[in-house]
């Protein structure tokens, strides 16, 4: 048995892969050793989840069990739920990410029309100056310039360029370029990311 391992963290009791900014081909290009840990890896939450899921029904039939009182059952269940339920959507985001890695390591590209994490990153990238068809003034590393979800005279949409994010000051909108497009064009996630990153719809 191969004993590489992985850095964790400990989140509600179950260990945690550490969140970074690269995409799941720039993690196995850097880490080919993770091709040989991944179907460990997610053999070992899939048992977690089996585990965890077998505990969650036992306790809510023991729960049922106790008392018919609503009251009692509502303020159980809802326990049972930032308790271990919490953990299980650990557990089910481990089983994703590493599901789709796998996925990559068997060379099977993801279907037209689903997103992926590198087609995530890819919109995120998209500078978010780009989407709006106006002038923008800078100020400092930012810009500045009338804001494209309202109507006003006085500049209070500023878009952070080192973070490539922007907000408007006047409506509390903005965001990423993700949600930016999302608000520009009135579509869901899926379409603005795929629009964004030159994914098909």
């Amino acid at each position: 048995m191969d004993n590489t391992q992985i850095p964790t963290e400990k989140v509600g009791g179950v260990a945690a892969i550490p969140k970074n900014s690269l995409s799941d081909a720039e993690l196995l290009a850097i880490f080919p050793e993770a091709r040989t840990v991944i179907p460990k890896l997610l053999k070992s939450y899939k048992q977690q989840r089996t585990e965890l899921v077998e505990v969650i029904a036992e306790r809510l039939a023991a729960i049922k069990a106790e008392s018919s009182d609503e009251m009692y059952l509502y303020f159980w269940r809802k326990w049972l739920a930032v308790t271990l339920g919490e953990d299980l959507q650990v557990v089910d985001g481990h089983i994703a990410r590493l599901s789709r890695q796998l996925q990559l390591i068997k060379g099977k590209a993801a279907a037209k029309g689903v997103v992926t994490q590198d087609l995530i990153e890819k919109a995120r990238d998209v500078p978010v100056e780009n989407l709006f068809n106006q002038q923008f003034r800078r100020s400092g590393h930012d810009l500045v310039g009338l804001c494209p979800f309202h109507d006003e005279h006085s500049p209070s949409f500023h878009i952070y360029t080192n973070e490539n994010r922007g907000w408007c000051f006047g409506c509390n909108q903005g965001g990423d370029s993700i949600r930016l497009y999302m608000l520009l064009h009135d579509c869901d996630f899926k379409e603005a990311v795929l629009t964004l990153s030159g994914g098909q719809l």
